[in-house]
């Protein structure tokens, strides 16, 4: 990807990463390239967020929207489907790059195809996807006994707040012992085809509210995809804010913008994301 600082001192390392050759001085309990969380009274090693940096997986939906002639606002928040283990959810904010079987907040409005499951072969052969525990370690208080490293947790359907009724983990919630954010450099792609029938002209934003620095690509109608960087609102950014260029569409006509956004290397996930739709005039 090629790209043009236009303020700022940008960070290089996060952007991208091209490989880690020096594994050296990591220990790797439970899983490549992670930070300790707590389990239960102490820390059991499970990855905080994960993804592989030297390629770029393509997670792609079509999604099409018209604005009606008859509407009666100057502004909102384009609705999506989310389908997810928790059910169907109508939103206009969505959530991606991380589990929702371990977010307690958002997990109703995370599809779990932006989260990639992959095999990682570093001696203990892991598992990444949402089913699983990354756990290599039993949590503390808990005995050897029965303990599976890298299990796939088979209750699927409760929150993430709730406690585990019964079975190994009992008395623990998923949040505790789920992976939690996850795959950078995955690119998740939006195709949409938005038409407008009002007289008025309309305007198109990719909004965001994120932990983290995200890369957003835009471009109408098969045109130049042009990309922008946005850092994290940890570093001082305005949130929630916009990212990319602004997309006018004529009234009556009919337009297709695809929309790329991609958490940049070594980051967190969580992403909230929102189409905006205004009226010009």
């Amino acid at each position: 990807m090629e790209f043009e600082v236009l303020g700022g001192s940008p960070s290089l390392s996060t952007i991208a990463y091209k490989t880690i050759t020096d594994k050296s001085s990591l220990v790797l309990k439970s899983a490549p390239y992670i930070q300790d969380v707590t389990v239960h009274q102490g820390s059991s090693n499970s990855p905080t967020w994960k993804g592989i940096t030297n390629s770029a997986p393509l997670v792609e939906t079509n999604l099409v929207h018209t604005i009606m002639a008859n509407i009666n606002t100057d502004a909102y928040s384009m609705p999506v489907i989310v389908n997810n283990t928790f059910g169907i959810l109508e939103t206009n904010k969505w959530v991606t790059n991380l589990n929702p079987q371990n977010d307690v907040s958002a997990y109703r409005r995370i599809p779990e195809s932006s989260m990639l499951g992959f095999d990682y072969y570093d001696g203990y052969n892991w598992r990444f996807d949402t089913t699983r525990t990354s756990l290599k370690v039993p949590p503390d208080g808990y005995p050897e006994y029965g303990f599976v490293p890298n299990e796939t947790l088979p209750f699927l359907t409760m929150p993430p707040s709730d406690k585990i009724p019964e079975g190994y983990y009992t008395g623990l919630t998923k949040q505790q012992i789920s992976i939690s954010q996850g795959n950078y450099s995955v690119i998740n792609r939006y195709n949409i085809k938005l038409t407008n029938f009002t007289d008025s002209i309309w305007k198109f934003n990719y909004k965001t509210d994120s932990k983290s620095g995200v890369v957003v690509g835009i471009n109408v109608d098969g045109d130049e995809m042009l990309y922008s960087c946005a850092g994290s609102f940890e570093d001082g950014a305005e949130h929630p804010r916009y990212v990319g260029r602004t997309i006018e569409i004529a009234s009556n006509s009919s337009i297709n913008i695809t929309v790329d956004i991609i958490l940049t290397a070594g980051n967190p996930g969580w992403i909230e994301n929102e189409f905006y739709l205004s009226k010009v005039y």
